[in-house]
């Protein structure tokens, strides 16, 4: 038996004073967690910030409801009853764009890195920890249904030379044209998709 002391942890503590809705725009949201109050907790704050929320139980129904109507967000529990949301995710991803193009957040206790690693792996865009605060959910919202017109005008933010040059030289000139084809295709179906 033995005692540590340890300093108070500032750094990685973030203040998120002012309003950490900034940035968002109403989204549609399906949220898959198969404990009512989860999904209750999450569902409430997500309406009181203006989303408009399905929930859902397990992850055959997140598949169903994804293909039924346009969501801008997926939100899904890991561990859920018939089939879990990585399968969910990986159904949802063979689907269609823009189907299977919706950003997948999973919501979930298990946030170990070889965790997350099989979420993104399953093809989940980013996760967040339960229990979360509300201006966590809110942030992980934000990042991934931000509001276009809101966002700051960068200048020179659209090409870098320097990392395009060095880019050229790791890769052969069939391999970097395939990834600058794809990368146009996906530009010109994220322009093409809805908004709402």
């Amino acid at each position: 038996w033995f005692a540590v002391a340890l300093p108070v942890a500032t750094a990685g503590v973030s203040d998120h004073s002012g309003d950490v809705r900034e940035g968002m725009r109403p989204s549609r949201i399906l949220l898959a967690d198969d404990l009512a109050v989860n999904a209750e907790i999450a569902g409430a704050f997500l309406r009181q910030a203006g989303h408009t929320v399905d929930v859902v139980i397990d992850g055959a129904q997140a598949v169903a409801a994804a293909q039924l109507a346009p969501y801008d967000l997926i939100l899904m529990d890991i561990q859920m009853p018939v089939m879990d949301g990585l399968e969910a995710t990986r159904q949802i991803r063979a689907l269609p764009a823009p189907i299977g193009v919706t950003p997948i957040v999973a919501m979930t206790a298990n946030v170990l890195p070889g965790q997350v690693a099989a979420f993104k792996g399953a093809g989940m865009n980013d996760h967040i920890g339960k229990p979360f605060k509300k201006d966590q959910l809110f942030a992980i919202v934000a990042r991934w249904t931000w509001d276009l017109d809101a966002a700051p005008v960068v200048p020179n933010a659209g090409f870098n030379q320097a990392a395009f040059d060095e880019l050229g030289e790791i890769l052969d000139a069939s391999t970097l044209d395939a990834y600058l084809t794809s990368l146009s295709v996906a530009i010109d179906e994220l322009l093409a998709s809805p908004s709402d």
